[in-house]
């Protein structure tokens, strides 16, 4: 079960604390190699926020703008990481989600069927 950032605070802040899996170490250095060959795509907060498909995606996850970071060129949801690039195809590995900009996925059926896809298995 994944949780947003304002919800694990909430929880921390009335001392429920929370286990998570450690990934180990072979599938980090792979996603760590994955990321490190998709070239990122700096990220604007300005140009999300006038997007309707990153509104529709937050609207999905119950999320504000202000509840979303972007740090190292990442947008952070809380509980997945989201990185553009210029790869051709959208993937989630080990909770980072990458995908090509989101003016090429407005523009294409099949990149918008993927991405949903992949958050619904999330979910």
């Amino acid at each position: 079960m994944t949780i947003s950032r304002r919800q694990f605070a909430h929880l921390t802040e009335i001392g429920i604390n929370l286990w998570q899996r450690k990934a180990s170490q072979t599938s980090t250095e792979q996603i760590n190699d994955t990321n490190e060959t998709a070239t990122r795509l700096s990220v604007d907060i300005k140009t999300l926020s006038n997007s309707q498909l990153f509104k529709d995606l937050l609207t999905h996850f119950n999320l504000s703008i202000g509840e979303v970071n972007i740090q190292d060129n990442k947008i952070n949801l809380g509980f997945i990481n989201w990185q553009l690039t210029k790869q051709t195809k959208c993937q989630l590995n080990q909770q980072v989600l990458t995908t090509p900009p989101l003016s090429e996925i407005m523009h294409s059926p099949q990149l918008k069927c993927q991405l949903w896809q992949l958050l619904a298995e999330q979910q």
